[in-house]
């Protein structure tokens, strides 16, 4: 007997409410087959069935709650046992309700960060305001009408199976537009190569994220005295805790997990069709994928980005012996290393340094031009600078590297030449598209810097072919890409959209965290903006102080005359949740005066963005007099 259990789907759901079952007992089910629908506060889903077998008890009656772990239906798979399950209760969340995904060695589910040092728009003409999504489905031939007249060169090919919507790549940006084609009812297909959820999921965001929050605590324990615990405890004794790299890594490596169910499950619910393995490009509106031959109406290619590699003398030969890392080894490592070289201080660079400095290490930056995070706004760049130098990362500027060693660096300052030892060096200077399956696609165009290019909706030079996410080269953020999935969909459904980069937001994960959305303050002078610029620092923060972390500010950037808002920086604890009300904002063309005198809940840090906006106003009335 096959006990079947609500799983939890990775999506923060603990229950749902069963909204109708779609069989009966006695009936035979086949894998992938409906059992029952259910509504949770996140989504409304059908609930597919794991195995073949026929239904021997329903535990439960439409518009019940049930919970994650509760036994829902008993199914009589010929493996035996009795039909008589337990009663329900909650429990852990099983492995084996959600059809398992192939993952890499648990040693290695670690890495890469969805962002490069690209994180702002070139700030011009503000983008059209999207139009609302629709729910409307497509007919078939609705989709394979094309409203442009860009062309598609390439031979006839013979396909097996026909799809409305082919996506490679199942990352954010792929995944996300999986579920919102099947939604708006297109026959869907998705291909994925390695692991669903892509390298943000899998080896890049959630779990760099995972780590950095173990970073933290323990270096929130190695100050616990500063709020009253340990005061019994000497110094060494506080020093002698340390972290344990193994079970550090089996929590993320948990985390992990819980999310690349919750995609697979995402896609056997909407029933998109999945395929695993290398897709490549075989002709007119054709893809291949492990011997199979697929035809598309409309083509979404979201086959993201890869870590640079560029060339110092012995670079090669370090990463092969294991000495230089990327991102994604880097986090393989089977021990903190005692001593770090970070090459780059992008953001991937900085997350990495503050990561290890956290966890012991000793970090030096090495960095080739005379500031760090060059593309963020100047008062965030000295904030963070500052922050690193006082815990000890050693930041290094203008360093030009000659040469990488066994166990060093050798670089220049000016004149001076110095030679660093390391344990590891962990080269961080951005990241290139993956383009290979698609660069013998006719007519395809690809930009400088290895990138697909694409127009202001995601559309290719290729006639129904779409590019989203770190492949197109534009923002590679996790976010963007989905955001850039769902608009190239509503555009296929016939709502043309497109993302609008001027307010996407943008965040890093150092400690303290910063965010920002919109123009730097060096772009509003570069452009001879009429701006006003208003900061506040946390420590007039009441809830800053009571958590003991008052290390930041609040910058506001607005329009002179009219109060719009234009940009806005955060450094500082929960500024990675709350720029998105900024980021609202901007959408709206709302302005200081509005947010103003919008209510913030105190204590909160959020209550800086109303007090900064009401400090702008005072200099936006007195240049108005």
């Amino acid at each position: 007997m096959y006990k079947f259990k609500f799983a939890d789907i990775g999506e923060g759901i603990h229950e749902g409410k069963l909204l109708k079952w779609e069989v009966k007992v006695g009936d035979k089910v086949e894998d992938g087959d409906t059992l029952f629908s259910v509504e949770t506060d996140k989504i409304t889903a059908e609930i597919p069935c794991p195995v073949d077998g026929t239904i021997a008890k329903l535990n439960y009656k439409e518009g019940d709650v049930i919970h994650v772990g509760d036994i829902v239906v008993v199914i009589d798979d010929g493996t035996g046992d009795s039909a008589a399950a337990p009663a329900p209760a909650k429990v852990e969340a099983p492995k084996e309700t959600v059809e398992a995904i192939e993952e890499p060695d648990a040693g290695g589910v670690v890495g890469e960060i969805k962002v490069s040092n690209e994180l702002f728009p070139s700030f011009g003409g503000a983008a059209p305001k999207a139009p609302a999504t629709s729910n409307t489905i497509v007919k078939e031939d609705d989709v394979s009408n094309a409203n442009d007249k860009r062309t598609q060169d390439g031979p006839k090919v013979d396909c097996e199976k026909t799809y409305d919507l082919i996506i490679v790549g199942a990352g954010p940006g792929g995944y996300v537009a999986a579920e919102h084609a099947a939604k708006n009812g297109l026959k869907t297909a998705i291909i994925e190569r390695e692991f669903f959820g892509g390298v943000c999921l899998n080896v890049g965001c959630i779990p760099t994220k995972a780590l950095l929050k173990s970073a933290k605590v323990y270096k929130q324990i190695k100050h616990m005295q500063d709020y009253g615990f340990g005061m019994e405890l000497a110094e060494e004794q506080i020093n002698a805790i340390k972290p344990n790299w193994k079970t550090v890594m089996n929590r993320k490596n948990e985390v992990v997990g819980q999310l690349t169910k919750g995609v697979a499950f995402l896609m056997r619910s909407n029933k998109v069709d999945t395929y695993t393995g290398e897709a490549k490009y075989i002709g007119d509106h054709a893809i291949e994928v492990n011997g199979k031959k697929l035809a598309y109406k409309k083509l979404i290619i979201a086959t993201g980005s890869r870590a640079r590699r560029i060339p110092i003398n012995g670079l090669e030969e370090g990463y092969k012996a294991g000495f230089v890392a990327t991102s994604k080894e880097a986090l393989s490592w089977t021990e903190i290393p005692k001593n770090l070289i970070v090459i780059g201080a992008g953001v991937i660079g900085v997350e990495f340094a503050c990561l290890f400095d956290a966890l012991g290490s000793k970090v030096t930056m090495l960095q080739n031009i005379d500031k760090i995070l060059e593309i963020l706004d100047k008062d965030i760049q000295k904030t963070l600078f500052d922050s690193f130098v006082k815990r000890g990362i050693d930041i290094k500027l203008s360093a030009n590297i000659s040469k990488i060693n066994k166990d060093s660096v050798e670089l220049s300052i000016g004149d001076k030449i110095i030679k660093i030892k390391a344990d590891k060096v962990l080269i961080s200077v951005g990241r290139v598209p993956n383009i290979e399956a698609f660069k013998d696609m006719p007519n395809l165009e690809i930009g400088k810097r290895g990138e697909i290019v694409v127009d202001d909706y995601c559309q290719t030079s290729v006639q129904d072919v779409y590019a989203i996410g770190d492949v197109n080269g534009r923002l590679m953020l996790a976010h963007v890409a989905s955001a850039e999935g769902v608009s190239v969909v509503d555009t296929i459904v016939g709502h043309k959209t497109r993302t609008n980069y001027e307010t996407n937001p943008s965040c890093i994960y150092t400690f303290p965290e910063s965010s920002s959305v919109g123009i730097t303050e060096q772009f509003a002078k570069e452009n001879k903006l009429d701006v006003v610029v208003q900061k506040t620092p946390y420590r007039v923060s009441g809830k800053a102080l009571a958590d003991g972390e008052t290390e930041g500010f609040c910058k506001i950037i607005a329009d002179k005359k009219t109060g719009t808002l234009l940009g806005a920086h955060f450094v500082g604890q929960s500024s990675t949740d709350i720029i998105s009300e900024l980021s609202a904002f901007m959408d709206l063309e709302g302005t200081v005066y509005d947010l103003s005198r919008t209510i913030h809940p105190h204590p909160t840090i959020a209550e800086l963005i109303s007090e900064t906006c009401r400090h702008a106003i005072y200099k936006l009335n007195k240049a108005n007099k």
